[in-house]
């Protein structure tokens, strides 16, 4: 059975009883992770602002946590044996002063006897020969209550220091700063870690449950499951590939390709319409050999009628499938031009990153280029996925 050190420090501590004043002395008699457990499960009661979609990032900001958390537990650690052995010390010289104190009171008839017995002189109506020793004795007498007195001002003095705000042996308060601390830490680590596993999970599949609640130890447990998190993704991440796939959002003709998203009838009334919605289907990713596909970026590049060196540019409103890792919002800003050197900076991938691509599309259309011409010289819009996947 483990020992409740709390409880054997406390009883420690008051177990002086030729002392009972001396409990003055600032300690620690409480763990520093006492009462977290209920923190910890009240922290769930609102829901995180953390989106699970981006998880390699937050897994890594969960380890570099955890480690933070680790390092204010070992500080305290170190705050805990000091404090402990410091108010133990303490007691146990103040207790050792009262019992010299007292050994000195039984001693003082006794010790020209033992003087003369010392010398080997003979005491005479109880009293020694020679009339010397009374002076050393008294002499004697007066040096040890000096040195009880420095020995006492000297304890005291450390007892003072340590109930002093601010000051480096004020333990208790010392600890008390890393427990707050070590709270306000371990409490956001773990709503982010539940978020992560939820991440993992929906994203690739990996089933890492965060450890239950305990009161005391969790941070060991926390530790343990994002390290074997955090070897899962590595081996998931390396196990897959990534590229990029361009589709024609429209076909040349009313026979759409594998490639081509709508007829051509179609994506000329959606241009008239002033907005186009389409499907991107898991077939057209089953062809190229790509399984469990997720979103990296998307970028759009825009066809006009009139060839001329004039770049055409076009504000997009985008709508990607919804999902749980959407919570709802899904509409991206995107600019599209019909200059194919611009694409690196039509390129959209905050926000896009983990997100399925199969699913319903729609592209809110303005009502004309930026450039002033009517949407009546589109011709096409290609929409380029960089996907990451599995073979």
């Amino acid at each position: 059975m483990p020992l409740n050190w709390p409880a054997t420090v406390k009883s420690l501590l008051e177990g002086f009883t030729d002392a009972p004043d001396v409990a003055e002395y600032p300690s620690i008699a409480f763990a520093l992770d006492d009462g977290i457990d209920d923190r910890l499960k009240e922290s769930l009661a609102e829901p995180s602002p953390i989106n699970p979609r981006y998880v390699e990032d937050l897994l890594a900001d969960c380890v570099n946590r955890i480690a933070n958390c680790l390092v204010l537990k070992e500080k305290a650690n170190e705050v805990e044996v000091r404090a402990i052995g410091d108010a133990m010390s303490y007691k146990v010289q103040v207790v050792s002063l009262r019992m010299n104190d007292r050994i000195q009171e039984l001693l003082a008839p006794l010790q020209e006897r033992l003087g003369a017995n010392a010398l080997g002189t003979k005491t005479s109506a109880g009293s020694t020969e020679n009339i010397g020793d009374k002076e050393l004795w008294e002499k004697i007498r007066e040096a040890q209550k000096s040195l009880s007195k420095i020995q006492a001002e000297v304890v005291e003095a450390l007892k003072n220091k340590a109930q002093t705000p601010g000051n480096g042996a004020n333990y208790s308060e010392r600890f008390r700063l890393l427990k707050e601390l070590f709270e306000l830490g371990i409490v956001e680590t773990y709503r982010r870690c539940v978020v992560c596993a939820r991440g993992l999970k929906m994203i690739y599949g990996l089933e890492r449950p965060v450890p239950k609640v305990s009161s005391s130890g969790y941070l060991n447990e926390l530790a343990l499951w994002a390290q074997k998190a955090s070897d899962a993704l590595d081996l998931e991440i390396d196990g897959r590939m990534s590229s990029e796939v361009a589709l024609a959002i429209g076909a040349i003709d009313d026979a759409p390709k594998e490639m081509e998203l709508l007829t051509r009838t179609a994506f000329n009334a959606a241009i008239a319409a002033g907005n186009i919605s389409f499907m991107i289907k898991p077939t057209q990713f089953d062809s190229l050999r790509m399984k469990s596909v997720v979103l990296r970026s998307m970028r759009f590049q825009i066809k006009s009628k009139t060839e001329d060196a004039k770049t055409r540019v076009l504000s997009l409103q985008v709508k990607l499938p919804g999902s749980a890792l959407t919570s709802g919002d899904s509409l991206f800003n995107c600019t599209s031009s019909t200059q194919y050197q611009d694409s690196e900076g039509n390129e959209t991938g905050y926000g896009v990153h983990n997100l399925s691509p199969i699913g319903d599309w729609s592209i809110k259309l303005p009502e004309r280029f930026v450039t002033g011409e009517p949407l009546a010289e589109l011709v096409n819009i290609y929409l380029f996925l960089k996907l990451s996947y599995r073979r």
